[in-house]
Order: structure tokens, then C-alpha cells, then sequence
């Protein structure tokens, strides 16, 4: 954020924060998706000597990609000689025979495929360039050149029959016509409905595949950046607002509309790391992903009030409150105990017996500081170093304090007032 508004030019021919005001009215989406598609080709240049390949969905499950991304990805790649790998395990012949590769127009060099290609049956699939999978084929290369390739149901006869059948429909005129008249009609309705009913949710993907995504205040909410400025501008007192992700949205609001930032009476962030990050050894993700943004926030003094991973992780549930929860009155303890056993998995999988409550933990510091402690102190963030980025530097000692750090909490209450509103939902 903070190179980009430094290169917008102001009205006057200089460069200003204001000349990023400015212009982010006007192109936000496309500075975000230039921005993307840039610098991922300027993370495959930076390791081109270390890649093997690169290997992409193009159509990221219910999310298309950015306008320009993948052909960005292909120009590098090919320049640089370095494989461009298509997962098309849910996209092939989905979007188009020829699969999202054909429906976006960019051919990688090798692809896989699952799902379709089998009609319903256990099956996947490699294709690619010749010269690349050619050594499959003992008796096209060297032997020291040859890759054998193995698969418990390779050539499986029932599922090939059933993959055969169902590309044989898929291959009959009008196919893919009738499919995409489906979905497009189904999205409308689905679209409409959700208005109708005022629900705050949003359909996204494309026509063969999609969902209704759920979000907070979508049906209310707009554009973000006047919508914020909006909400924030209608308050008689300063407003709380709880971050659990990147603070890049807020950044911006900072440096486009700075007379609203002492409407921002505390500002909960579930991010950064006292200690040892998660994302990296030195980042946590929400900070590794934007620190400029970080940065920006606290350069403007924003109340902001940091729940780190250290103290997120005081706070844990185990298999003896998923069974509790079950066992709870709610009308939908048993669904609600089934989808926190499910986030405990990912503990007990990693041999971990407790899974930390973070994001739960942030917004108990919003709706009960009282359980909570938070110290002044120092922060900065590290904004360009190639093994440190993100990293959340920390000192309590300083005179000139410009954040909280929660360094106390009270773990058993906070716990119990998680659960507590699960059994409630």
C-alpha cells in the first residue's frame, strides 16, 4: 500500500497520500488485482533458479481468478522456462471440454484432472506437452530419463468406462450451452432470492460452479470504503471495530480518510507475534500478509489492541468440551460440538491434544475487556526483510508507547464463555 500511494500523482503533479485518496475512489479493484498479478511474477522471477514448476487452480474453487493473473503467470513462466501446472482435478471438463484452460484461454504445460474424467468413479489423469510426458514412456527416453508412474487404480476398467461415457455426453453439441443456461439461471434466482429476503451473502463463481457465500453486514454493507467511512461518520462516539484478518481495508481508510480516525475508539486485532510466528519463525499470517498496513495504523496513532498468538494460545479446548457441548440443552449443541470437533482435528492430527480458541479469544476482548490485559507498548513492524517480514518488534520499555499488547488474560473464564455461546446458538 504505502510504495503505491507514494507513486499516484496529486492534482497538483506532486505525490501525496491525497493523490492515493483519489485515485483508490476511483481504481481500487484494479490497483488491488495489478498489484497481485505483479508481484507474483515477481516472486517466480526471485526463485526462478529454485523452481521445479509452478502450479496454480486456475479457478481457486468458487474464486476466478484476477483478470490478467494466469496469462501473467504464463508469459513468466514461459520466459523463463519453467513448467506452468494446472490443477484441474475440479475444473476439468467442467468449464469447457477443454477445461478452465480452454474457458480462460491460457494452456499450461502439464495438467491434472480428477472428478469428471472419471463420471463419479475414483479416476485421475496427467496430460500435458509431449516432450514432458514422454517420459512416461520407457521406450521414448534414456532410462536414466524415464519416470515410472504407479497409482493403486490406474486403468481401473469400471471407472475408465464410466469417464468414456461421460465425456462422450459432455463431447455432444450444445453441452456446455445447456450447462452454462443452467447455472446462470440458478445464480439469478439465487441472487434475487438473497436480495429478496434482505440475507447478507453474496453468490460467487462461475456458471457450472458456485456458491452463496455468507458475510457480515454484506447486505448492508457496499463497498467498503464508503460504506466504512459511512458508518463511521454516522457515530455519536467512537467505534470498536474487531479485526481477525489483514488490516489492509483499515489501512486504507486510514490514509484516504484521516479525519475519521478518531472515530476509531479501539481497534481489536487478532494478529502479529510477540514471540515465534506461525506463518513463518518470525511472522504470524494476518502480519506476514500486509505489515505495511500494520504499520500504517499504528504511524497514525489507531487504538490498536494486538491479541497475539501467544495469547490466543492460553486459551484451548479438547476432546472432553467437544463431548460437553454435545451433551449441552442448545437447540444445536450436537452441530455445533460436530463442527468444533472438526477444528480440534486439526490439533489431534498434528498430535496436538488442545486446539487454541483464536479468533473466539480477540472477539472476548472486545465484548469483555475486563477479563483482558493489555500493556502499552512500542510496536513496529518489519516491512522488507526477506526473513523477517512481518515480524511484530515489541518493546514494553519504551517511553513512547503506540499500541497495546495483551500480555495478561483469564484463560478459564474466556474458555468458558466460548462455549458457553456455542451451547447457546
Amino acid at each position: 500500500i504505502q510504495s503505491y500511494c507514494n507513486t499516484v500523482p496529486t492534482p497538483e503533479g506532486g505525490t501525496h497520500e491525497a493523490g492515493f485518496w483519489a485515485a483508490i475512489l476511483k481504481g481500487l479493484r484494479a490497483y488491488g488485482e495489478l498489484t497481485k498479478v505483479r508481484k507474483a511474477a515477481d516472486i517466480i522471477r526471485q526463485h526462478r533458479d529454485e523452481l521445479a514448476g509452478v502450479i496454480v487452480e486456475p479457478f481457486q474453487r468458487l474464486l476466478p481468478p484476477k483478470p490478467g493473473f494466469l496469462e501473467a503467470l504464463r508469459e513468466v513462466t514461459a520466459a523463463l522456462g519453467i513448467p506452468l501446472i494446472f490443477d484441474e482435478v475440479v475444473t476439468g471438463f467442467r468449464f469447457a471440454y477443454g477445461g478452465a484452460q480452454a474457458y480462460y484461454g491460457v494452456t499450461p504445460d502439464v495438467c491434472t484432472l480428477g472428478k469428471v474424467v472419471g463420471g463419479g468413479f475414483p479416476l485421475a489423469a496427467v496430460a500435458g506437452r509431449a516432450d514432458i510426458m514422454k517420459h512416461f514412456d520407457k521406450g521414448a527416453v534414456p532410462e536414466d530419463r524415464y519416470m515410472p508412474q504407479i497409482g493403486t487404480l490406474s486403468g481401473n476398467p469400471v471407472a475408465a468406462a464410466a469417464g468414456l461415457a461421460t465425456l462422450g455426453v459432455l463431447s455432444e453439441p450444445g453441452a456446455y450451452d445447456r450447462l452454462f443456461a443452467t447455472g446462470n439461471r440458478l445464480r439469478s434466482g439465487l441472487k434475487a432470492l438473497i436480495k429478496e429476503l434482505g440475507i447478507a451473502a453474496q453468490v460467487i463463481g462461475e456458471a457450472p460452479l458456485f456458491d452463496a457465500d455468507a458475510c457480515v453486514g454484506a447486505a448492508s454493507f457496499g463497498p467498503f470504503l464508503p460504506s466504512l467511512s459511512a458508518w463511521l461518520e454516522a457515530a455519536d462516539e467512537p467505534r470498536s471495530i474487531l479485526a481477525l484478518g489483514p488490516l489492509t481495508n483499515l489501512a486504507i481508510l486510514a490514509l484516504a480518510r484521516p479525519d475519521l480516525l478518531d472515530r476509531i475508539g479501539r481497534l481489536v486485532w487478532m494478529g502479529g507475534a510477540v514471540g515465534r510466528g506461525n506463518h513463518t519463525p518470525s511472522a504470524e499470517f494476518n502480519a506476514f500478509a500486509d505489515p505495511e498496513s500494520v504499520q500504517i495504523l499504528l504511524d497514525r496513532g489507531v487504538a490498536l489492541h494486538i491479541l497475539d498468538l501467544d495469547a490466543c494460545r492460553r486459551v484451548l479446548i479438547d476432546e472432553a468440551d467437544v463431548t460437553a457441548l454435545a451433551a449441552a440443552e442448545g437447540r444445536n449443541s450436537v452441530a455445533m460440538a460436530q463442527l468444533l470437533g472438526g477444528y480440534l482435528d486439526i490439533a489431534l492430527t498434528r498430535g496436538r491434544p488442545a486446539m487454541a480458541l483464536y479468533d473466539p479469544v480477540a472477539a472476548a476482548a472486545l465484548i469483555a475487556p475486563e477479563l483482558f490485559t493489555f500493556t502499552p507498548a512500542r510496536i513496529q513492524v518489519e516491512c522488507s526483510g526477506a526473513l523477517t517480514r512481518g515480524r511484530t518488534v515489541t518493546d514494553f520499555t519504551s517511553p513512547r508507547p503506540n499500541g497495546w499488547v495483551a500480555t495478561d488474560l483469564d484463560a478459564p473464564a474466556i474458555r468458558e464463555r466460548c462455549l458457553s455461546a456455542l451451547a447457546q446458538v
